[in-house]
């Protein structure tokens, strides 16, 4: 994933391996094949993975409808509700706009005019080489930490299942661990045509920013220089368009790249809008089956008042009724150890990153 981008700064470097990746992992079919051979390679490896894909998704549906383990059927639908993410995301990369989109990455609108415009993109392609790689780091070693937590739990408990289903007994341990290699590497494939997704959408996103700063910058200066002159007679004023005949090819030239600009935007957002919203509702739904889990805790005092409390004697009732006033809080999900996970902090979280931007967007008009 290393590429040297100090030789030559182009605004489609920073998409390369992602593109790379999302081609290696099927979600891209490649359009320009060499030969008639590669091309049905191509084909049928992009077939391979809506395969895949699509037994990703069956493996994880099928256990939910076969296991009599609530817990274990939450802890499989947090899974597939990103799973079916992917279904999504990859539906959005077939679309023909992608490749205009790139042709306008690729194309004289985008492309740098002086050395702060490269520099700007060289520090927005680094940006997104190191978020590629930290990505792609925490990913696999986060599915090598998965496989070693599975067959430690094993051996620990000889009763605990794979969330997946496999057409092989998973109960012995032979078969258990050929069961935890099957969806961890399948999950890993889809995962990094997953990861690859999100981060292509990311630097779309990120192009459109920098091209914005590129913008900025040189409007900023374009009218830099010697200031206006007045005639020998002093009755006319020569303005710096009269002297300088391309001031007004560059306006036009800035004028027309803001349209392209506004133009990619419009259409990044129609391509990937029905991903990223199933993505913020798949987010949700995954929050509400931790959510869901965790209220078990408020059974827990219905379970005692059911039980026969009543053959104990008075002085152990009171202690019950102690414990039930401990139990009658429920457990409460926090991110960052304080902030509980409620719909009053989701909308408290809107609200602040709506002041936010309303903020910025201040301070960068008075820039």
């Amino acid at each position: 994933m290393s590429t040297d981008i100090n030789k030559q700064v182009k605004p489609f470097d920073s998409f390369q391996v992602l593109y790379d990746i999302l081609s290696w992992t099927g979600y891209l079919k490649p359009k320009n094949a060499s030969s008639r051979a590669k091309k049905y390679l191509n084909t049928f490896h992009w077939l391979l993975t809506i395969c895949i894909i699509t037994y990703v998704n069956a493996g994880h549906i099928i256990f939910i409808f076969t296991s009599n383990d609530k817990n274990a059927i939450f802890e499989t639908m947090i899974l597939e509700i990103t799973q079916i993410n992917a279904i999504f995301k990859f539906l959005s990369l077939q679309t023909s706009k992608l490749s205009k989109i790139n042709d306008v990455i690729s194309g004289p609108y985008f492309a740098t005019k002086s050395e702060k415009d490269e520099k700007l993109l060289k520090d927005n392609n680094k940006e997104m080489f190191r978020i590629t790689t930290v990505m792609y780091t925490t990913l696999t070693t986060g599915c090598v930490v998965w496989i070693i937590s599975y067959i430690r739990k094993k051996l620990k408990d000889d009763d605990t299942a794979v969330l997946f289903y496999v057409p092989i007994d998973s109960k012995p341990m032979s078969g258990f661990v050929i069961t935890v290699f099957v969806e961890a590497i399948l999950t890993l494939y889809v995962a990094y045509g997953h990861v690859a997704f999100d981060c292509v959408v990311a630097m779309y996103y990120a192009q459109a920013m920098v091209q914005l700063r590129i913008m900025k910058y040189n409007i900023q200066h374009m009218f830099d220089g010697d200031e206006v002159e007045e005639s020998t007679t002093g009755h006319q004023v020569i303005y710096k368009d009269d002297k300088d005949a391309t001031l007004k090819e560059r306006f036009a030239y800035y004028v027309d790249k803001y349209d392209k600009v506004n133009w990619f935007t419009k259409n990044v957002n129609s391509v990937f809008n029905i991903a990223l919203s199933f993505q913020f509702i798949s987010m949700t739904g995954s929050c509400c089956c931790v959510i869901c889990v965790l209220s078990i805790s408020q059974s827990i005092c219905s379970a005692m008042y059911l039980s026969n409390w009543v053959s104990v004697s008075p002085k152990f009732r009171r202690n019950i009724f102690i414990a039930m006033t401990r139990w009658t809080y429920p457990l409460k999900t926090r991110v960052s150890v304080v902030v509980p996970l409620s719909l009053s902090t989701m909308i408290s979280i809107v609200r602040a990153s709506y002041t936010l931007f309303t903020v910025m967007s201040e301070i960068n008009v008075k820039e």
